[in-house]
């Protein structure tokens, strides 16, 4: 999502309801979600993308208004401002000008105050970036990879990464730390592979620099019944990029994919989250599917 001051506005690329429209036509499991940001439930992919879809525009549009709230001030209290000095110059004999000066420029830092109480306040509503940038097109993918009445498990919280009273597990002055389980999917893939897929992002944030060291923890768990597939290529995955375990029981093959993405003294972005690459979650379950011996 954009920052709270965005410099252009930015306008959607076809005309969208107004949101309270929008919220009015959500149920009360979709409203729920929209408050409490956490959702476990199990539904077949096709319900999870209806489930998700009015929700995703509802986001949208709060995304777009949240973006040109910022831009509209700009473009009126910088001109404000610039007026304000011009006059106060050209007036320096009036002995009222230092007063109309001051009691103007007080008003303009108030709008900038409330305006960012405001913004702060929309940004605490929006989804964090993942629900557009992972989880939908998560959904979408294994929509294509699951039988159509294989159900699908979703666990997700989707509380702001900064969300101290949800993911904060120490802190002091300069240091705070933070454990976001973001999300666990688990369902029966095609080819009689069961899926368990969990994501987890720790964040040691260094307050004063705004710099944090990250690690984003991916878990792929896949079950391989064995009536289906009596053995596994190992050397079909990517063990350099991946660690690999491999785990024999009587009547399935069980493989565990990790993956650990680092990001160390980085900027931390407190409005757009980049950390979990939807890439790198397709090339996981792509991983899991050539350890299928051919044979």
């Amino acid at each position: 999502m954009k920052g709270k001051f965005s410099n252009t506005f930015i306008f959607p690329k076809g005309k969208y309801p107004s949101p309270n429209k929008v919220f009015d036509q959500l149920t009360s499991e979709q409203q729920q979600f929209l408050q409490t940001k956490q959702l476990d439930a199990q539904r077949t992919t096709t319900e999870w993308l209806d489930f998700f879809k009015n929700l995703q525009t509802f986001d949208i549009i709060n995304r777009v208004r949240h973006a040109n709230l910022g831009a509209l001030v700009l473009w009126i209290t910088i001109p404000l401002t610039i007026a304000n000095f011009a006059w106060f110059v050209r007036s320096a004999e009036d002995p009222l000008s230092g007063v109309n000066f001051f009691v103007i420029f007080i008003g303009l830092i108030l709008t900038w105050f409330v305006t960012s109480q405001i913004s702060a306040h929309m940004h605490r509503k929006l989804f964090p970036d993942y629900f557009q940038t992972v989880i939908i097109p998560l959904i979408a993918t294994l929509h294509e990879e699951t039988t159509e009445e294989a159900p699908l498990h979703l666990k997700i919280d989707l509380r702001q990464q900064m969300d101290k009273s949800a993911h904060m597990i120490s802190s002091n002055a300069a240091h705070q730390v933070f454990d976001w389980h973001v999300l666990q999917v688990s369902g029966e893939l095609l080819n009689a592979i069961r899926m368990n897929l969990s994501i987890q992002i720790h964040n040691q944030l260094r307050l004063r620099k705004h710099k944090s060291k990250r690690r984003v923890f991916v878990l792929l768990d896949l079950e391989y019944s064995k009536k289906k597939h009596q053995q596994l290529q190992l050397a079909g995955t990517n063990q350099q990029m991946y660690k690999v375990k491999h785990k024999e029981k009587p009547k399935k093959h069980v493989l565990r994919i990790r993956r650990q993405l680092k990001f160390k003294n980085k900027f931390f972005n407190f409005y757009q989250y980049t950390d979990i690459p939807f890439t790198e979650l397709v090339a996981l379950i792509r991983n899991g599917y050539q350890a299928v011996s051919k044979g």
